[in-house]
């Protein structure tokens, strides 16, 4: 019986040294999800069709984002270019007001273009290379969870410069 009073002090002491410090405590989570559609297009293409996708989780302030993006140009007598990108990002979000917020990402990936023209005689070329991505999100909160928006991006590389932009559909885990 003279133990049960040492275990319970026991433990609200430990319960209230670990409570204690939560405050203090980095809080990491998934921030948000989001989906795009869009046009792109790069120094060597006429443009087409993009999506894009991401997953963002947050350490505090720092947004930390694994997104992939894939994009066509438009086919013309059996020629085309694709590309598919893989990407991992840092990023701060800014509130601008209640309902509106800008999302600034920057980071590296893997880049990857696939191409077949005249130039090749028509057979498929492939490359891959090291990507620097900037991204921005525009986001207007239509309810605390989900925002919708504009994603310009640019995917600096060795193979083609893609620049795209996209209407994006954001689901925030967190809220705001």
């Amino acid at each position: 019986m003279k133990r049960i009073p040492l275990i319970l002090i026991f433990v609200l002491f430990f319960s209230c040294s670990v409570f204690s410090q939560e405050g203090n405590a980095p809080q990491f989570f998934v921030k948000s999800i989001s989906v795009g559609i869009g046009v792109t297009g790069g120094d060597e293409t006429s443009g087409g069709i993009g999506f894009n996708a991401d997953v963002t989780t947050a350490l505090n302030k720092n947004l930390f984002t694994l997104a992939l993006a894939t994009g066509s140009e438009l086919d013309l007598f059996d020629a085309h270019r694709n590309f598919f990108s893989a990407d991992l990002l840092y990023g701060r979000e800014f509130l601008v007001t209640r309902i509106f917020a800008i999302e600034a990402h920057a980071g590296v990936g893997i880049f990857s273009e696939n191409y077949k023209n005249g130039d090749t005689n028509f057979r498929e070329i492939s490359e891959s290379t090291l990507g620097i991505p900037v991204r921005l999100k525009f986001l207007f909160y239509v309810s605390p969870k989900f925002a919708l928006g504009l994603n310009p991006n640019v995917n600096f590389n060795s193979i083609e410069t893609i620049y795209s932009g996209n209407l994006i559909f954001q689901y925030n885990f967190g809220g705001k």
